[in-house]
């Protein structure tokens, strides 16, 4: 009977070692919401190659290690840049695929189309651009409207005015007109109020507008020293094609990554591209082969030659890789799928500033605060340089500049 009940116990046990494995194994699903397709399609080719290649690097690299070495595997759902579509895809991702956690390219008027469906089912999500989340379980690597975004673009325009010849006083107000891009204008405005600037104009552009040469007219009506606004790929190549047809260059031009994304030139063709972009144009930047960021060119040289990203690298991947890092320490602190523990652990997350995974110009580190985003979140500037081989080059802040900004 003994023998009986400890080949019993012995067979338990080795059951017990030869499944430990196998659940510890279990994969992390993934769920991507990405414009795969539509207008905002810049936005999802350019985050996915980078994603996937992260993900397969962490998983040949052992998986998450406080889950057994369980691997992260990737779902996709395109979002077809429609919010209806991103709810429909996000309700999919939950009851039907299953995933774990949400990850994705998400605009602030997609996040909060899905809002209610990831609170309804409490699920982790991580978007890279969002400017601000209305549920617990929604973070995002995005820049805040006002302490991200309008304050990164006010604050450069005020160093122009105090440190540069370049005239600045008068304003245009150019945003997007959806609600991220409405956000930020508010702030903007009452932040360039405050510091003695003059709004001489706001011109609202249709996120799904093709001609813009109206909305530049009332722009070159107003007289402005500087355009400042939120604009998205498409609407900032079709104000500089507009530029480039009136010969309009008095105004500097500021906005956000994508004016200065090394692939703006191509998008514009040499001829429109050697003849606008030297002219004042400046845009937020999260990288530059010129800026003094160690971490960042060692991923660029990584998404680059080990993942032949090409054409799929820019500004915008640069928050979907670091959205990828936050999960991947996420998921070791909480060393589990569960919904609430591995939301929990995502606010959790901390980089230091020397930390090799930490791809952002934070010199205190990365936290994120009670809004859910990171805190203190800046971003440097590039503006593109003068001559036929015209590229973006970090001109601000000065600690991490590679040039100084001319007229």
């Amino acid at each position: 009977m003994l023998k009986t009940l400890a080949a019993m116990a012995c067979g338990a046990a080795l059951a017990l070692t030869a499944t430990a494995p196998a659940m510890a194994q279990k994969a992390v699903r993934v769920g991507l919401l990405q414009p795969m397709s539509g207008g905002y399609a810049t936005y999802g080719r350019e985050t996915q190659a980078a994603v996937e290649f992260l993900v397969k690097t962490i998983n040949d690299g052992g998986g998450i290690k406080s889950m057994g070495g369980a691997k992260l595997e990737l779902i996709l759902a395109d979002t077809a840049s429609q919010s209806g579509q991103a709810t429909r895809e996000a309700v999919r991702l939950i009851t039907q695929e299953n995933v774990d956690v949400i990850l994705g390219a998400l605009l602030t008027n997609d996040m909060l189309a899905v809002t209610q469906a990831i609170e309804d089912n409490r699920m982790p999500t991580i978007s890279f651009f969002a400017g601000g989340t209305k549920t617990k379980y929604a973070y995002s690597v995005g820049f805040a409207y006002d302490d991200g975004y309008a304050s990164s673009l006010a604050d450069f325009v005020k160093f122009l005015k105090d440190t540069t010849k370049i005239p600045v006083q008068k304003i245009a107000l150019a945003y997007a007109n959806y609600e991220g891009g409405q956000q930020i204008n508010k702030y903007l405005k009452q932040r360039f109020e405050k510091m003695g600037f003059e709004i001489v104009a706001e011109v609202a552009l249709d996120v799904k507008g093709q001609d813009f040469m109206p909305a530049l007219l009332k722009i070159k009506a107003a007289d402005p020293d500087a355009v400042v606004g939120l604009m998205l790929n498409t609407q900032i190549i079709r104000l500089q094609q507009s530029r480039y047809q009136l010969k309009y260059y008095k105004p500097i031009f500021v906005s956000t990554l994508a004016q200065s994304d090394a692939r703006l030139k191509r998008d514009l063709g040499d001829d429109v591209g050697n003849a606008v972009l030297p002219e004042g144009v400046f845009g937020m930047a999260l990288y530059s082969p010129s800026a003094k960021l160690p971490s960042v060119q060692k991923l660029a040289d990584l998404l680059l030659n080990e993942g032949k990203l090409g054409d799929h690298f820019g500004q915008l991947t640069i928050p979907a890789a670091q959205a990828v890092r936050v999960l991947q320490r996420a998921l070791e602190i909480a060393g589990t799928t569960d919904r609430e523990k591995l939301t929990d652990a995502i606010g959790k997350v901390t980089f230091p500033a020397d930390s090799h995974e930490l791809y952002f110009p934070l010199p205190e580190g990365l936290a994120f605060g009670d809004d859910r985003l990171i805190r203190n979140l800046r971003s440097m500037f590039a503006q593109w340089s003068e001559g036929p081989d015209t590229q973006p080059v970090v001109v601000y802040p000065q600690s991490v500049a590679a040039g100084k900004p001319h007229q």
